[in-house]
């Protein structure tokens, strides 16, 4: 990562710490990726009423388009690192949604809920689906540290 290569990491029962640890990626080489740490226990938060983004910082607003996004139904619970930037939160829990991270050339971005159907049911029909990805993907690609 140092060097110049990016990661995107996606969220979902399997990622992060996962349904009973099954994810594991706090057990691996992935951890020294990760812009957040993953807890030592089951990190499933999931709600039917689900969870709102909110945006973490005044610079988070101008980079990625949340407006009128549909409730997501859950999300692996992490803490972020304290060299990460947190650019969305989820507003009810206070929990990081989205972070980015720079070491070297090399970035790396963590959304914490899973980008397809199960917890992304509603996701993936929001009007903005497609930009908030583009935008994600501008943030690794970006020549700005």
């Amino acid at each position: 990562m140092r060097a110049g290569t990016h990661f995107m990491f996606l969220g979902g029962w399997y990622s992060f710490t996962g349904e009973m640890g099954k994810g594991g990626w706090g057990r691996t080489r992935i951890k020294d990726m990760l812009p957040v740490v993953c807890l030592d226990y089951e990190d499933l938060v999931e709600s039917t009423e689900g969870f709102s983004f909110e945006y973490a910082s005044a610079n988070s607003k101008e980079i990625i388009v949340v407006e009128d996004c549909p409730p997501i139904l859950g999300y692996n619970q992490v803490r972020a690192k304290p060299s990460a930037e947190i650019l969305l939160r989820f507003k009810e829990t206070g929990d990081p949604a989205l972070a980015l991270i720079q070491e070297g050339k090399g970035r790396s971005l963590a959304y914490m809920s899973d980008p397809a159907p199960h917890w992304g049911l509603n996701f993936v029909y929001w009007k903005h689906y497609a930009d908030f990805w583009l935008s994600c993907v501008d943030l690794l690609m970006s020549d700005q540290p």
